[in-house]
């Protein structure tokens, strides 16, 4: 497959490919990622969309608190197994 448009999928090493690819389309999905240059999925549990531009909203939340913005979309939250 040959993506042409969007964002740089970094798959790293060649294992898990379905759950990356599952990532990789909620990362795109999500209009939060809208603008990324590039979307990690080394852990698909964790991706990360990167390269967004801050809105003007976030610069002044991390003026506030520095760490507090990070460009990064969470990756939902596992349900535990009984």
């Amino acid at each position: 497959m040959v993506l042409t448009e969007g964002p740089r999928l970094r798959f790293g090493r060649g294992d898990r490919l379905t759950a990356k690819w599952a990532a990789a389309a909620r990362v795109l999905a999500d209009e939060d990622a809208q603008g990324a240059s590039y979307i990690d999925l080394r852990l698909p549990e964790r991706p990360a969309a990167g390269g967004l531009a801050q809105l003007p909203t976030e610069q002044a939340d991390e003026q506030a608190d520095p760490g507090a913005a990070t460009g990064a979309v969470p990756a939902p939250t596992p349900t535990p197994t009984p």
